[in-house]
């Protein structure tokens, strides 16, 4: 429709994002526990590529929500995001490193 205030392609975007949370999550947190050891036989201390997608996924509906509120909050949060982002990223990798060191 002419008139939505949020577009079909922002809905669709934000419902896929839940089902991947949902449908996910219960194979993202043992990475975070350290828990992967056993399930993820192939390479135990790489991080599922879906957590990283899922990362993104939360940043950009960061972003837009913070666009909806103001356009200029939404240029902070792109900001903020782009340095955020890969600090989370490089985190995630080294999570088994830093876990098993402390």
């Amino acid at each position: 429709m002419v008139g939505d205030a949020i577009p079909r392609g922002k809905n669709c975007f934000f419902l896929v994002f839940l089902h991947v949370v949902f449908r996910k999550s219960s194979e993202w947190l043992p990475w975070y526990r350290l828990d992967n050891f056993d399930n993820n036989f192939m390479c135990p201390f790489l991080p599922d590529f879906g957590l990283l997608v899922w990362w993104f996924m939360v940043f950009v509906i960061f972003i837009r929500i913070a666009e909806y509120i103001r356009p200029n909050l939404g240029r902070i949060a792109f900001y903020i995001t782009s340095l955020v982002l890969p600090i989370i990223y490089i985190a995630t990798f080294f999570w088994p490193i830093l876990k098993i060191k402390s």
